[in-house]
């Protein structure tokens, strides 16, 4: 009975039983669930890495890394597109830019620059005029009280008072157009104890003037 007892018990403990059949394949198959997750979970961190990266590169580009080639066409249409600025024609001078009419008291209607709007007009130009009889390049004339109430002799000199003019006016470009009151005869006795008025001294005093206009 004892030998017939120990052989049972020895062939029982090969022959696995229906449990740990069973448990074993729970087991594996948890296993193999434990290996899915993880690939799963590794898999999502990479593809949310990438994410990032891209997103990284993304705006670098758009702080100025790389500018789409679209967004280039676009600025350089919008620079075509913006309508060029008017600019101002200054006309700086004398009785003669002011339109003084010599045959009667007055003004013309029409001066002379007036007469060149139009086709200034066409370049985007606006006219400003700054005419003042009796004006000189640069000489103080204290004789024009008869007709200018008050009037006070640094009035009429040309270089000095052309800053003001000019700063008000902001203009593109400058016409000048004086001279012929440095010819009167009170300024040409003013002007000799200083140098001979003539065409040159003229015209470098006109110089002067422009001058002025550089350096603002």
């Amino acid at each position: 009975e004892r030998e017939s007892l120990d052989f049972s018990t020895k062939v029982s403990s090969k022959i696995p039983s229906q449990n740990s059949k069973v448990e074993s394949k729970d087991n594996g198959a948890q296993s193999s669930k434990d290996v899915t997750s993880m690939e799963t979970v590794q898999l999502s961190t990479l593809m949310k890495r990438e994410s990032k990266d891209s997103r990284e590169i993304t705006t670098k580009k758009h702080r100025g890394f790389s500018v789409p080639k679209r967004l280039k066409k676009d600025k350089e249409k919008e620079k075509d597109t913006e309508e060029p600025r008017w600019e101002n024609v200054l006309f700086f001078g004398d009785s003669i830019t002011w339109g003084m009419a010599h045959d009667y008291t007055g003004r013309y209607e029409v001066t002379w620059p007036r007469l060149l709007a139009d086709k200034l007009r066409l370049y985007r130009l606006n006219l400003v005029e700054s005419g003042l009889c009796s004006r000189t390049t640069c000489w103080d004339d204290p004789n024009n009280g008869e007709w200018m109430a008050g009037a006070e002799a640094h009035f009429f000199n040309g270089l000095n008072h052309f800053i003001p003019e000019f700063i008000n006016a902001t203009p593109r470009w400058l016409i000048i157009l004086l001279g012929t009151n440095d010819l009167k005869t009170n300024m040409r006795r003013e002007a000799k104890f200083r140098n001979k008025t003539n065409a040159s001294v003229i015209a470098n005093n006109c110089a002067k003037i422009a001058l002025k206009a550089q350096e603002i």
